[in-house]
Parts: structure tokens; sequence; C-alpha cells
């Protein structure tokens, strides 16, 4: 369920982002096919602030392929 990969997701934010990461999540869209309705595709808006400095685009698509990998291992779910 969306709520299922919202905490999900949520969780491993906090885990992975560190201390001085302020992590905000928030949904954009669900969309589900009327002829497949076992998979739904959800897109969620992760905004990240470091306190101190500006994150690189390294560290936030690290971030983001750790959180992905984790998804797909526990939920079966899929970055598209």
């Amino acid at each position: 369920t969306y709520e299922e990969v919202n905490n999900f997701v949520w969780q491993r934010e906090q885990e992975y982002a560190g201390d001085d990461t302020i992590v905000r999540l928030s949904p954009v869209d669900i969309y589900q096919r009327s002829d497949e309705v076992d998979n739904k595709q959800i897109t969620l808006r992760l905004d990240l602030t470091h306190y101190k400095r500006t994150l690189t685009d390294q560290e936030v698509n690290n971030l983001l392929d750790k959180i992905a990998a984790a998804a797909k291992e526990e939920l079966g779910a899929e970055r598209v």
C-alpha cells in the first residue's frame, strides 16, 4: 500500500541520511491502471537539506540508491 511504501522510505531516510540532514517526504502521485490491480506506481518527493553544507549529487544519489535497494529487497518495489 501507499502507506507501507511511505513509512518504509521515511524510516530508511532517517536511518541513512544522518543527524545533520533535514528530510522531508511528500506524495506526488499514485497511479494504478484499471486492468492491473496488483501494481501501483507511487511518486514521492524527497527533499534533503544539510545543516552545514550543500549535499553533492553523489551523496544524494547514494542515499536514493540505498533506499531503492532496500525497498526492492523488502517490499518488492522497483525504482523507475
